[in-house]
């Protein structure tokens, strides 16, 4: 199995390709990873 990251900034298109690619039937597409990102603030 290829992995490939697609990474895009807001308000670039990212939900028609992830679209597009998600109709495909040997692709699969995660929603917005958000747990991903460090949450602001100082370590707990």
């Amino acid at each position: 199995m290829k992995l490939l990251f697609i990474l895009s900034t807001p308000r670039s298109g990212s939900t028609l390709v992830s679209r597009l690619l998600a109709s495909h039937q040997e692709i699969a597409v995660t929603g917005e990873t958000w747990c991903l990102y460090p949450r602001p603030g100082p370590p707990s």
